[in-house]
């Protein structure tokens, strides 16, 4: 069993036609979903999201899934989603991207592997890039990027990420899950389409600046497990230092 949990935040425009749409074309029931919102935007949540349960959280994308994982019951399994997510994918060759032919399932399979493994963190691929993701291996558990778009873990909550890394607080658990198990699980061949930085959302407003200092701290805090990254842009990230085990 487990619990799908959406933090949203200035985005009730846009979630029903996102993620809400996405998880209803693959025929998730809506007792399973719930949104956590801030209190300001209750009214406007519940206008868009007709026979969802919306919960009136705090803001802040670290204190949101903080105060969820205290919402949800203690080593219950909560697969947190973000709240534009326009698709879910398989990739079957190095250009080819197929409908998950069950979402559902796939959710409980990466929940009873992720159980079998020892791990308490699992993932999916964190790009649109068919050609790398079909390159790697279907299935990995050593040390790689958990991205915080849509991931399923088991709530231990013994995981405690630093306030102020908003941003990049996705590297942040992957790192302390991976300290904690040895491990965190990740299906390489499955991916989503999203639009990182998009208008509204968990963040402030010059996310990018914010997301550099992010980086940049985060880095030299963990400099074993997370290297800077300069993109072609000029936009600074930090990347973790992938150790892929193959299982």
């Amino acid at each position: 069993m487990y619990h799908i949990a959406i933090p949203s935040y200035n985005r009730s425009d846009v979630i029903g036609s996102k993620s809400l749409a996405t998880l209803e074309k693959y025929g998730i029931p809506k007792d399973k979903i719930t949104v956590f919102v801030v209190r300001e935007e209750f009214l406007a949540y519940k206008k868009t999201c007709p026979g969802y349960q919306i919960v009136i959280g705090v803001k802040g994308l670290v204190e949101q899934r903080e105060f969820i994982e205290n919402w949800y019951d203690l080593d219950s399994n909560i697969l947190f989603m973000d709240d534009d997510v326009s698709d879910l994918f398989f990739v079957s060759d190095a250009k080819t991207r197929q409908p998950l032919s069950n979402l559902n399932q796939f959710i409980s399979d990466g929940f009873a592997q992720m159980s079998e493994v020892g791990a308490t963190l699992w993932g999916i691929y964190p790009v649109d890039n068919a050609m790398f993701a079909f390159k790697s291996q279907e299935i990995s558990d050593g040390l790689s990027y958990i991205v915080g778009a849509f991931y399923g873990q088991k709530n231990t909550r013994d995981i405690h990420l630093t306030k102020g890394y908003g941003t990049v607080e996705d590297r942040e658990r992957t790192i302390l899950r991976y300290l904690r198990d040895g491990k965190v699980l990740r299906f390489n061949k499955v991916g989503l389409k999203t639009k990182y930085f998009a208008p509204g959302g968990l963040m402030s407003e010059d996310r990018q600046k914010i997301h550099q200092i992010a980086s940049e701290a985060l880095v030299e805090k963990y400099p074993t497990f997370l290297r800077l990254k300069i993109r072609k842009n000029g936009y600074v990230d930090c990347q973790v230092r992938t150790k892929l085990n193959k299982i």
